[in-house]
């Protein structure tokens, strides 16, 4: 097979992995909010009640409604919750609003996410197969997608660091046609019960769990390549 038509193919294996890639990123995304016990411990840790006047328990159990809403497990954010010692409707209306939004959005990247995971299977399944030239094409692919995620990843690390709220406020104009995410902290539980310790340690654990995804695979492929050398050894 000609060299032109390896690098198409490594380059074709490159975006296939560049889709797995995000399978595993929303694989570990779910697998961290529908963890409804790392947020009860959060808001614990936080003392959260002395903040806002909600008990752990019930922002824990309004966290579980917004995420069992996303993932089609309900139809409807809205409980009621215990606001300092006076029973509440947990969500306004421009919560709700935009909670539709946000369920949109988020099944569209569970749907790709989950496209992602069965071409990650077909790729690590491939990866063992006896045709050389496509393990070949295979390996080089991971290895230029996981370059171009990088390049992606420092990209827009650089500018989140550099003007948070730009990119916050760019991030939302880009998935969303209408102001419903601009939120008054007066009004809007939803804020109070999402503070910068919550990202902190979403993005914290999300980064563990998605950076030992990628280092599995990692491992899988370098694998790979030395089973093919200890293949080719006893050959000779």
């Amino acid at each position: 097979m000609g060299a032109g038509r390896i690098k198409g193919l490594a380059w074709a294996a490159a975006l296939c992995w560049l889709l797995a890639i995000l399978g595993l990123l929303v694989a570990s995304l779910r697998g961290i909010i529908n963890d409804n016990s790392y947020f009860l411990r959060l808001y614990q840790n936080m003392d959260i009640e002395a903040q806002i006047g909600i008990s752990p328990q019930d922002c824990a159990r309004a966290m579980g409604a917004m995420v069992g809403y996303m993932e089609g497990r309900r139809e409807s954010i809205q409980l009621t919750v215990t606001e300092y010692g006076q029973e509440v409707q947990m969500f306004n209306q421009q919560e709700i609003d935009h909670m539709v939004d946000v369920r949109a959005l988020y099944q569209g990247f569970r749907l790709l996410g989950n496209i992602g995971l069965v071409f990650l299977a077909l790729l690590l399944v491939f990866l063992w197969c006896r045709w050389p030239w496509l393990v070949g094409c295979i390996r080089r692919g991971w290895w230029i997608a996981l370059g171009i995620f990088g390049v992606l990843l420092l990209l827009l690390g650089t500018y989140a660091l550099v003007d948070f709220n730009d990119f916050w406020t760019r991030f939302h104009h880009v998935f969303f046609t209408n102001d419903l995410w601009l939120m008054d902290y007066a009004t809007c539980r939803m804020i109070r019960i999402c503070p910068l310790e919550l990202f902190s340690g979403l993005i914290g654990r999300f980064t563990l769990l998605g950076l030992g995804g990628m280092g599995a695979v990692s491992l899988v492929v370098v694998l790979s390549k030395n089973r093919k050398y200890r293949r080719e050894k006893r050959k000779a």
